[in-house]
């Protein structure tokens, strides 16, 4: 039988074998291998109680370094001191700025900011 996965919300969700993530390796493998398990959830019609697991098997230690490497190359010159760039995210997007001094801060800035600084939470539209 098919199980096909269908879309959900308040959903658990957790990302497992990557660096910074936690897993016990004898479960599977001596080397973890990176996965998400999703578990439960509502399709707007009842809660759901599954559990699904995305393996991840192209998702690979020289791609992670790959990645590493197109972060310094578009990032390292956006959070140098004294860069225009950096001028810019504290004049329009940084919260530590002072509300008079604040200009129009776009969406792609605060995530092209969370990416190259890697920290990464919650936040809510005012809008």
């Amino acid at each position: 039988m098919i199980q096909i996965f269908r879309s959900r919300y308040l959903l658990s969700s957790s990302l497992i074998g990557v660096s910074n993530t936690v897993i016990h390796p004898t479960i599977f493998d001596d080397e973890p291998e990176p996965m998400l398990v999703i578990f439960g959830g509502d399709d707007g019609i009842r809660y759901l109680n599954d559990l699904w697991i995305l393996r991840l098997r192209e998702f690979t230690n020289q791609e992670k370094h790959n990645n590493e490497q197109k972060r310094n190359a578009a990032c390292e010159w956006r959070l140098t001191q004294n860069s225009t760039a950096l001028k810019y995210w504290r004049e329009s997007c940084d919260p530590k700025a002072e509300l008079k001094t604040l200009q129009w801060c776009r969406w792609s800035d605060i995530l092209l900011m969370a990416w190259c600084k890697q920290q990464y939470q919650s936040f809510l539209s005012p809008f």
